[in-house]
């Protein structure tokens, strides 16, 4: 089937192009012939040339027989009118391929595609004629006189090369050309047509007019104003109009002889062709570079706009400046702004304009520096504080000319955010890492605080007055705990233990707490949702957060006020912009909103727990600042700083975020928000009676370093029946294995010691040597015993300092009453 559609195309080309042939060859056999022989211009060989390049060169035959159709038509002599045809095929074959083989673009806009389309179809019809006029030598009669025969030759060729370098650009620029002249330029092309048509039929009025000195005119308009199309047919019109006046013998080639008509019109066209697609290629050359400069300002003002960097040139002193528009968009300027020093100074940070004309001053115009400097600018349509980067180089001054500086404003914004955030990061981590060392150290010693104080407050017999101490201690004690556990939460130093809870159980069961401590003055609201509101986190971590807040209300309300606890279901799809409860709980971004959320946040199902004041409210300077550690606006001993610090260590752990909704005199609410899992609610363990702590003199390894927690632990073991071997280290505690391996039931040992020897790493030594040993682990701070803890095996458990000396009994009997009797030891 492709191969019968390939056929039919090729039929239906090849019978096209005979049948152009035969009409355009007719046409120039009945107008004016030179010297009565050939016409001057044979438009066939520019259909012939045009269709071998589009279709290929299998449609010869179509050029073969339209050709020989004019001869049967016009000159049936045989065998020498065979010689047409073959020669005017042959050179329109050879043009066609010198075409190819020499690289010819038909868009004809570098000089090398004009000097390829000259030369290789001059040759191919020089060569399609010679071959013709080398056979006619053959049949023609001897008596034809020599310049007879030159003259028959010239003309051939020149006119089958006239007519393929006159119409085949034409026929090669395309109808959508031609389509797209007309719909764009209609009215000045038929101007310009009724023009060159008026020119071209002068000469038949009067003959001695001046054509030659008049054809410039169109055709410079034609390759300037119509492009490619318009100077083929404006070089087709004028040299056509030169050709056919001296066919009818009028015009100024029309005079002497006839070669001489033939040479004078043949440069004339010549220099027509020349001047069209010379004009054309300079004017293609300009539109390229044109084209080139348009694209390159165009790159220049993305780049300057997806960088932010704007560029400027000020005259000095004056400082009258202008700008390009990256520049006004980063100062939000207008048209209407005025370019001045004053214009210019109004733009700088009002704390930045003093250190900036003493630098200007004195640097840059004072020595000659390059102006090299970063400040903040305050935008003029809207306020607002930006950082920029400023670059100039002052251009000295020329005679009669003021010195000027050209630069660059680089909008710095984003990177000075990413500067203090990194800043903010490291500043949490160095506290976190603080927050670890005083941890390890500090609840040793609340551990030996706490411990004996408890000891004391249980033995009953202390008398009044020490016992209201003990408990002054122990409240203190207490209240030190609380604060280091905040500093770990806060540096995220204390991994959560989460499971899936429903807020609003833990909501209802703080608001009874918080009701205590909020006092009367504060009314407590809830208003939780009607559906059970699910979370993955840690309860004591979410009371953390309620407790922070709510005491943070309360300060932020010192005549009282309401304090409202809501909780709800969001769906956020794109990105985080949820609402709920709308309209009182709708998320608005406007002046005084904070966000803190984790980079890389997903839109999901979220849960949100929201906390509202009628409190005083926060400026914008204030909320910048509120989730950095140790700031606080209260006054001196009325907090540490790490409330809301905590609470956004908090939601970073649990992989949430926090909004932050305040003005100054409009309270202020706080919104946190939690993905929703996909497992269902978990029921609260129902607590089960501590079993008895009571030894059987059973035997426990106790390794601590800590001197007072050592001796407290002793203390609390030995009382309580058991049987204790102390060691300060872990390398101690090897030496003592040996001796005492087979009576050890249990090993109590700390895991941040000294000697080289960890807690862990005793434990790991001691259980491959005996496998049914049980061992807890406890310390102050220890980020990797979770870890420790798996790779030690299930058995083993850990508590964290402090602790009440009833929290490690338990401990210590649930060990022991889970390890099988061991046998006794031979």
């Amino acid at each position: 089937m492709s191969d019968r559609r390939e056929f039919a195309r090729w039929l239906w080309r090849t019978c096209g192009l005979g049948l152009a042939y035969v009409v355009s060859g007719h046409l120039g056999m009945v107008l004016p012939q030179y010297a009565n022989t050939f016409a001057l211009i044979w438009l066939p060989a520019g259909f012939a040339v045009a269709a071998l390049w589009q279709w290929g060169p299998r449609v010869w035959p179509g050029v073969f027989l339209g050709t020989l159709t004019l001869v049967l038509l016009y000159d049936p002599l045989w065998p020498d009118g065979i010689v047409y045809p073959v020669a005017n095929t042959l050179g329109a074959v050879l043009s066609a391929r010198l075409l190819r083989r020499w690289g010819f673009d038909p868009q004809l806009q570098r000089w090398r595609d004009l000097l390829v389309f000259g030369s290789a179809t001059s040759t191919g019809a020089l060569l399609g004629t010679t071959a013709g006029t080398s056979l006619l030598y053959l049949f023609v009669p001897a008596a034809v006189s020599l310049e007879l025969r030159v003259n028959g030759f010239l003309t051939w060729w020149i006119s089958n090369a006239m007519g393929v370098l006159l119409l085949t650009p034409v026929l090669l620029a395309g109808g959508h050309q031609v389509r797209a002249l007309l719909r764009r330029q209609r009215l000045e092309f038929l101007l310009w047509w009724a023009s060159a048509l008026a020119l071209c039929l002068l000469p038949l009025w009067n003959p001695r007019l001046p054509l030659s000195s008049l054809a410039a005119i169109p055709v410079v308009w034609a390759a300037m104003r119509f492009g490619r199309f318009g100077t083929a047919l404006g070089v087709l019109v004028i040299g056509g109009g030169a050709i056919f006046s001296v066919a009818l013998g009028v015009g100024p080639f029309a005079s002497g002889p006839a070669r001489t008509q033939l040479f004078a019109v043949s440069l004339y066209v010549a220099a027509v062709l020349i001047l069209g697609w010379l004009v054309f290629a300079l004017q293609q050359a300009h539109d390229r570079k044109e084209t080139a400069l348009r694209e390159s300002e165009r790159l220049l003002r993305e780049s300057q706009l997806f960088a932010g960097l704007g560029s400027y040139v000020m005259t000095l002193p004056e400082g009258r400046w202008e700008s390009s528009p990256v520049l006004d968009q980063v100062f939000g300027l207008d048209a209407t702004y005025e370019r001045s020093m004053a214009g210019w100074v109004a733009l700088l940070h009002p704390d930045d304009r003093a250190s900036f004309a003493s630098y200007l001053e004195h640097e840059v115009l004072g020595q000659g520096q390059v102006f090299d400097r970063e400040f903040r600018i305050i935008r003029h349509h809207d306020r607002a504080e930006r950082w920029v980067h400023g670059l100039g180089k002052l251009q000295p001054a020329n005679p009669g000319h003021p010195p000027v500086m050209h630069g660059l404003i680089h909008d710095i914004t984003a990177r000075k955010l990413l500067e203090e955030q990194l800043r903010q990061s490291q500043k949490l981590d160095s506290i976190g890492q603080l927050a670890g060392g005083i941890a390890h150290d500090f609840n040793n010693l609340l551990t030996a605080i706490l411990g004996n104080t408890s000891l004391l407050r249980a033995g009953g017999a202390t008398p009044a007055e020490q016992a209201a101490s003990l408990e002054q201690i122990a409240l203190a004690g207490n209240r030190a705990a609380e604060l280091t556990r905040q500093l770990l939460l806060f540096s995220r130093q204390q991994a959560p233990d989460k499971h899936v809870l429903d807020l609003n159980d833990t909501v209802t069961q703080m608001a009874k707490i918080l009701g205590r401590i909020l006092g009367e003055q504060v009314r407590l609201q809830l208003q939780c949702a009607p559906q059970p509101q699910p979370v993955l986190a840690d309860s004591g971590m979410l009371g953390q957060i309620l407790l922070n807040l709510a005491v943070n209300a309360r300060d932020a309300m010192p005549g009282g006020g309401r304090l409202t606890l809501r909780t709800g279901h969001v769906a956020d799809t794109d990105g985080p912009r949820p609402s709920f409860d709308p309209p009182a709980l709708a998320l608005h971004r406007r002046v005084g909103l904070a966000r803190v959320a984790e980079p890389g946040f997903r839109p999901g199902e979220y849960t949100c727990l929201s906390v509202s004041d009628e409190g005083c409210g926060m400026t914008p300077e204030v909320l910048a600042r509120i989730f950095e550690p140790f700031f606080t606006t209260k006054d001196v001993g009325g907090g540490t700083g790490l409330g809301l610090a905590t609470v956004y260590g908090i939601a970073q752990q649990h992989q949430g975020w926090i909004e932050v909704d305040s003005q100054p005199g409009r309270g202020s609410t706080f919104r946190l928000f939690l993905p929703r899992p996909l497992a269902p609610i978990q029921a609260a363990p129902v607590p089960s009676t501590p079993p008895s702590a009571a030894g059987q003199r059973e035997t426990i390894l106790l390794v601590e370093d800590e001197a007072t927690v050592r001796s407290l632990l002793q203390t609390v073991l030995t009382r309580a029946g058991y049987r204790v071997i102390d060691s300060p280290s872990g390398a101690a505690a090897l030496l003592l294995w040996p001796a005492h391996r087979a009576e050890i039931r249990l090993l109590l040992t700390d895991i941040v010691m000294p000697d080289g020897v960890s807690g862990t790493d005793l434990a790991q030594r001691l259980l491959a040597e005996q496998p049914a040993l049980k061992v807890i682990l406890m310390s102050g701070y220890h980020p990797g015993s979770d870890r420790q803890l798996a790779a030690l095996g299930p058995d083993v458990e850990f508590i964290a300092k402090p602790f009440p000396p009833d929290a490690i009994l338990q401990l210590v009997q649930k060990q022991l009453a889970a390890s099988t009797p061991r046998p006794p030891a031979a």
